[in-house]
């Protein structure tokens, strides 16, 4: 060779010598390995299948395989995966696919389908399938279980279970059908006692009232003597000191005289007038100023409202134009609702104790509202207002339940209507109407002030 000097042709047949006993070890290596992979690849017990990831070609099965499916290694190379391991109606290749790419990510995916021999023989296989590339070139492979004697003893044991279930279902409603007659007994046993227990809690209740009636009709005669006193002394006195003009006379003593007479009057009015109502009179209707009523009663609450630290917001204003109205009997209605707000904030800390009063015009009625932060009413009751205000409604343990009912039955007399709202934040507002008369819009319209 012109190219090369006889040293270095020596020294390249050296290299090429060397490199091909190289290669001829690293062949027996390849060779043995193979050997040792083929032995254990045979000595697996499981069938195994190696197939193209693509095209779904079967490259190599073991030995297990070919006596499960009836098939020599070189029947079963080249085949076609589905025809070798499928029995499935329906499974076709595109559907093993969808599985094989649905386990890329997630490695290996087990399952059970029905597979067949070459024979045509169904039975049924676990399959564990894992997807890897080998050389770069997609590949799957297969490992296959026949489960046929289990699948049986599986389909065995669930027509048992069916059977029994259905026993049980059969027996359970048979079971279920007798609890309910007897539910239904025994709910309208609970029922009769609740009926036959709240009539006995109602008459009994019904006596307590009849003889508080009847107690308080002997009251109220024995009581109008004495208040009748009151006024007459009370006023004497007050004339006496007036026509004195005796500087020693203080005028606040004048104006408790003139209080006293005032007040005991009001008191024996509202005595008589109460005993009117309960034999179902007819209230005595004249023209009430809204806020001079409205003053009246906070004035006669201010005590209370001060022991029990409530914060009192009035509004009220002049302005209101007049309502025909019995003045006592309504004054009752806000001082119930009043007296109720006070006693439902006694749980409620006292830097929070609000009570607002007030009084406006709304169409052709004047709306009286009372709110407080008090323990609030229950949302249910207030969505029944003949419950919460019918009789013996109470949520004190020791009222009579009348309260509600009595400041009801006033506004009805008037025309009005009343109802209760449970406070978005805290507490209850009760609200009650009193329609105004065609002749309340005529003394209005010639009133000379300002108007609402």
């Amino acid at each position: 060779m012109s190219g090369f000097s006889s040293e270095q042709y020596s020294r390249l047949i050296e290299e090429l010598h060397s490199y091909q006993a190289e290669l001829e070890t690293q062949n027996r290596q390849l060779l043995a390995s193979d050997a040792n992979y083929r032995e254990i690849f045979n000595a697996v017990n499981d069938a195994l299948l190696v197939h193209d990831g693509t095209t779904g070609k079967v490259l190599d099965v073991n030995a297990a395989a070919c006596a499960m499916y009836g098939v020599t290694p070189d029947e079963a190379r080249g085949m076609d995966v589905m025809d070798l391991t499928s029995g499935e109606p329906g499974y076709t290749q595109d559907v093993v696919n969808r599985r094989i790419a649905e386990i890329a990510d997630v490695g290996t995916a087990v399952f059970e389908w029905r597979a067949k021999r070459k024979s045509g023989e169904p039975f049924w296989v676990e399959v564990s399938l894992r997807r890897t590339t080998i050389g770069g070139r997609d590949r799957v492979l297969a490992v296959v279980r026949d489960i046929t004697e289990r699948r049986l003893a599986e389909e065995a044991l669930r027509r048992a279970r069916d059977e029994l279930e259905s026993r049980v279902t059969q027996r359970t409603e048979e079971l279920t059908a007798v609890n309910a007659r007897l539910r239904e007994e025994v709910a309208e046993r609970k029922t009769s006692e609740r009926r036959r227990r709240q009539l006995e809690a109602d008459l009994a209740h019904v006596g307590r009232l009849t003889t508080m009636d009847e107690m308080a009709g002997s009251l109220a005669h024995e009581l109008n003597q004495p208040l009748g006193a009151i006024v007459l002394h009370a006023e004497v006195l007050a004339a006496k000191m007036r026509n004195a003009c005796s500087s020693a006379i203080a005028p606040e003593l004048i104006e408790s005289a003139t209080a006293i007479a005032k007040q005991a009057h009001r008191a024996g009015e509202l005595v008589r007038r109460m005993r009117q109502f309960a034999k179902h009179a007819t209230p005595k209707r004249a023209p009430l100023a809204p806020s001079e009523a409205v003053a009246e009663v906070v004035s006669l609450m201010g005590n209370d409202l001060r022991d029990a630290g409530i914060a009192l917001v009035v509004d009220a204003d002049s302005s209101l134009p007049v309502v025909s109205a019995d003045k006592i009997l309504l004054q009752q209605v806000l001082l119930n609702l009043m007296r109720n707000a006070v006693e439902a904030m006694t749980a409620t800390p006292r830097n929070a104790r609000w009570l607002d009063v007030q009084a406006k015009v709304d169409g052709d009625s004047l709306i009286v509202a009372v709110r407080d932060t008090g323990c609030g009413i229950p949302v249910e009751k207030a969505g029944r207002p003949d419950e919460l205000f019918g009789a013996f409604f109470s949520t004190k343990s020791d009222g009579l339940g009348m309260g509600l009912a009595i400041s009801r039955s006033i506004v009805e007399s008037h025309g009005g209507r009343i109802w209760a709202t449970p406070n978005p934040d805290q507490g209850t507002t009760f609200t009650f109407t009193v329609p105004f008369a065609a002749e309340d819009r005529e003394h209005e319209s010639n009133t000379d002030g300002p108007r609402r």
